[in-house]
C-alpha cells in the first residue's frame, strides 16, 4: 500500500481533533466558568455529560454494520463542527445551553473515535502499528492540552465566541482534508480490505518469528488464535493449536480443570494471579487522582490566581 510516511501525521491529526472537546470539557470549562462564580454543584454536573463516551458500545455495533468508516469520520466531523458553532452562538451565562452543546461534542468525538479506530486498522500495516499507537496518544494528549489549558491561556485574549469559532474553523478545516486525502478515499479502504482478506499463510518459523515482531511479546491467548486461523486456512485439525489438544484435561492444585479453546478473553485475564486486587488499587488510584486533579485548579481560582496561569501551569506544564 502506498503513502505509508503520510498515514502517522494523519491519525495524529484525527486523534488531535478528537481530544479537543475532552480538554475543553476537563480543564477549560471548569475553570473558566469558577472564576465566572459558576458553582461546583454545576461544574460537578458537567462531568456526566462524559456519559456518551461510556455509551459508545451501544452504537458501535450501528456504525459497523451500516455504512463505510469514512462517512461516520464525516458525519462526526460535522456534527463537531456544527456543536462549536453552536457554541460561538449562546452566552457562556447560559449553563443548560452550554450543557446541550458540549453533550453533542462529546457524543460526536466518542462516535468519532469509532471512525477513527476503524480505519487506522485499515490503513496501518503490521509494521506502522507501533506509530500508530503512538500517533493515537499524542494526538489526543496533545488535543486535550490545547482544548483545555491552551484555550484557559487564549481566553484572557479572545471572547468566548471567538474562541469557538476558532473551533469551528479547525473541525472545517480536517473535513476538507479528509475528502482530500486519497488514503481515506472508499476505493481505496476497499482495495486495502481485499488485500487483508486474503492472507499469505506463513510457515511455523515465521509464525514463531512473530512473537517478538513490532517490539512486543505476544499472549498465549494471542498466539492461540494465531495458531488456530493459520490451522484453519491450511485445512489442519481446527481443535489442534500447536500440536496441543483444546480439550487437554490439566491438573492444577489436585483440580481437574478443562482448557476450552473458546474462553472468553476476559474471563483469561481476571484469572491471571493478582488481576484483582490490582483492579481495586487501580480504580482507588484513579478515583484520588481525579478528585485531587479535577478540584486543585478550582482551589487556584477561589485563591485568587488569574485563570490563565492556572490554565497554563495545571492544564498544559502538568500534563
Amino acid at each position: 500500500m502506498g503513502n505509508h510516511h503520510s498515514n502517522i501525521p494523519l491519525l495524529t491529526t484525527l486523534y488531535f481533533v478528537q481530544g479537543l472537546p475532552y480538554g475543553i470539557q476537563a480543564r477549560f470549562l471548569p475553570i473558566y466558568l469558577r472564576a465566572k462564580n459558576v458553582s461546583l454543584t454545576n461544574l460537578g454536573f458537567i462531568k456526566l455529560l462524559l456519559l456518551p463516551w461510556l455509551l459508545k458500545i451501544v452504537w458501535a455495533p450501528f456504525l459497523d454494520r451500516y455504512s463505510s468508516k469514512r462517512t461516520w469520520l464525516l458525519v462526526s466531523m460535522v456534527g463537531l463542527m456544527l456543536a462549536s458553532f453552536a457554541g460561538a452562538s449562546i452566552d457562556e451565562e447560559h449553563f443548560v445551553s452550554l450543557c446541550v452543546v458540549i453533550f453533542f461534542m462529546n457524543f460526536f468525538a466518542s462516535t468519532q473515535d469509532i471512525a477513527v479506530d476503524g480505519i487506522a486498522v485499515r490503513i496501518l500495516s503490521g509494521d506502522e502499528l507501533g506509530k500508530g499507537n503512538t500517533a493515537q496518544v499524542v494526538g489526543y494528549k496533545l488535543g486535550a492540552i490545547v482544548g483545555g489549558g491552551g484555550l484557559v491561556w487564549l481566553s484572557d485574549y479572545v471572547a468566548w465566541h471567538h474562541l469557538f469559532l476558532v473551533l469551528t474553523v479547525t473541525y472545517l478545516s480536517t473535513i476538507v482534508l479528509v475528502c482530500q486525502l486519497p488514503q481515506l478515499r472508499p476505493a481505496h479502504l476497499k482495495k486495502y480490505n481485499s488485500n487483508r482478506n486474503h492472507p499469505e499463510v506463513p510457515n511455523k518459523s515465521e509464525r514463531n518469528h512473530e512473537t517478538t515482531r513490532n517490539g512486543y511479546i505476544q499472549t498465549t491467548h494471542e498466539q492461540g488464535h494465531k495458531e488456530m486461523s493459520a490451522n484453519k486456512l491450511t485445512g489442519a485439525d481446527d481443535r489442534k493449536d500447536g500440536g496441543v489438544d483444546k480439550n487437554t484435561i490439566y491438573r492444577d492444585g489436585g483440580k481437574e480443570r478443562r482448557e476450552e479453546g473458546r474462553d472468553w478473553w476476559m474471563l483469561e485475564v481476571l484469572r491471571s494471579p493478582g488481576t484483582r486486587w490490582m483492579m481495586v488499587y487501580c480504580l482507588l488510584y484513579k478515583l484520588g487522582e481525579q478528585g485531587a486533579v479535577g478540584m486543585f485548579p478550582l482551589y487556584l481560582v477561589d485563591q485568587g490566581v488569574p485563570k490563565g496561569a492556572v490554565g497554563v501551569w495545571t492544564g498544559v506544564v502538568g500534563q
